[in-house]
Parts: structure tokens; sequence; C-alpha cells
């Protein structure tokens, strides 16, 4: 891959989510600058350079249109090719492994999050130690589980107890990382409020928000958000409104 593009990339994923949307739009332009040019130069459409810049670009889309929206099924049409590829290619890019990880918690359902999560967890070795392995899983475990506390209140899931089971599985390996792990303090913490939501816990949603004052005024807004988001889901007022409707 070229240095230009790895250096945006790198950038890219320095940021850290959809934490700063301004930033990465401003990314965003640079990856059309570069795609512009090298798609004239080679004339190539499935170069490396080309694919991952394009889904990287699909990447801040879907970033970007969840944080406005909170919608997952929004933010995810703008990566459903990027994730149908995935699960028919055996080798991944170091990039396209940061994309999915970045994106786990926008996938068409919860079986697709957890096959795709399994072979990213496999294909870590390929690129990184134990250390930064350890990182990377964590942090895919906290979108996992994102994506389970989503389809608990949107999606249509006959399993009740399958989420369940998922959701404390992914969580006790991000709570076992964390105690490793610094880094993934921040996930942790806000996988608890959102394992809050998920059992419609108030009382744990009050004292696990408390933990995150000490962080920045972005993102605590950018979790009351969710917090909002499904405490006025129709799911999450009227647990059985959904089973009357059918």
């Amino acid at each position: 891959m070229k240095s230009e593009l790895i250096e945006i990339l790198e950038e890219l994923f320095a940021i850290g989510g959809n934490h700063d949307i301004l930033k990465a739009l401003e990314l965003r332009r640079k990856l059309k600058v570069f795609l512009n040019h090298d798609e004239q130069l080679l004339g190539d459409q499935n170069s490396e350079n080309v694919v991952i810049a394009k889904d990287a670009i699909r990447f801040i889309d879907a970033n970007n249109t969840y944080a406005n929206t909170s919608s997952v099924v929004e933010a995810g049409r703008h990566l459903n090719s990027f994730f149908d590829r995935l699960l028919n290619q055996e080798k991944w890019n170091r990039y396209e492994l940061k994309i999915f990880i970045g994106s786990s918690h926008l996938t068409k359902d919860v079986e697709q999050a957890i096959r795709l999560g399994v072979e990213a967890i496999i294909k870590f070795v390929e690129f990184y130690d134990d250390s930064r392995t350890g990182v990377l899983e964590g942090l895919l475990s906290c979108n996992i589980c994102s994506r389970i506390l989503h389809a608990k209140y949107f999606d249509d899931v006959d399993e009740k107890y399958f989420l369940s089971s998922e959701f404390k599985k992914w969580f006790s390996r991000l709570r076992h990382l964390a105690q490793e792990h610094e880094e993934l303090e921040l996930s942790n913490l806000v996988t608890k409020v959102r394992y809050a939501l998920f059992e419609k816990n108030d009382v744990w949603i009050i004292e696990h928000m408390q933990e995150l004052e000490n962080y920045d005024k972005k993102i605590v807004d950018l979790i009351n958000r969710e917090i909002h988001f499904y405490r006025t889901s129709k799911r999450y007022r009227y647990p059985n409104a959904h089973e009357k409707e059918d």
C-alpha cells in the first residue's frame, strides 16, 4: 500500500470511533483527493489502494450517520458491501481488520457481527503481538455488545436468550481484557452503561454515568444521546407492545 494512504488511515484510526466527526470528515476529503489521483493514474478499480480507500470513506460515512441518527440500519447501509465481502474473503488486509473492529456495531444483524468477530480474533495474530491483540479484541467486544443491545430493542430476534447469553459472553471477555489493558477502561465503562440499558436498570445507568464524568464532554454527550435513544424506544418503554402488534 502507498505510504500516503497509510498515513491518512493511521490518522483516521487514531481518532477513535466517531468521537471527532469533523476531523474524520477532513480525512475523508484527503481520501477522496488520494482516490481521484490514484484512479486516474492507475485506472485500476480493484487495486488494494483503491479498495481500502473506498472502504475507509464508507467507514467515515457510516460513523457520521450513526453519530447523527443512532440508527444502525441507516449507518450500516454504507458498509453492507464491505461486510459481505469480508464474509467471503479468506485473506484480510490489516486495515480491513481495523475498519471491521471500528464498525462491528453496524452489521446487518447480530449473527453477522459474531461470525465476523470470531474470524477477526483469529486474524489478529497475523498482524499484532499479544499486547496489541488484547486491546483490539477488547474494542471489538465493546462494539459487538453495542450491536447486541441494538438488536434487543430494534431487531426481530426470536431467541431473546441468545442475545442475553452473547452479550454476557462478549462483555465478560471485555472485562477480563480491561484488567490487563488500561486503554480499555473507557470501552469497559461504556459497555457497563449498555449492559444497564440491556437490563433496563436505571440505578446502574446513573452510577456508571457518574464514572464517566471525568472523560471528554463529547464522549459523555454521545453516551447520553445513546441512553436517550434507547430509553425512548418503543420496546424499551413497552416491552410487550410488538407482541400485541403481531
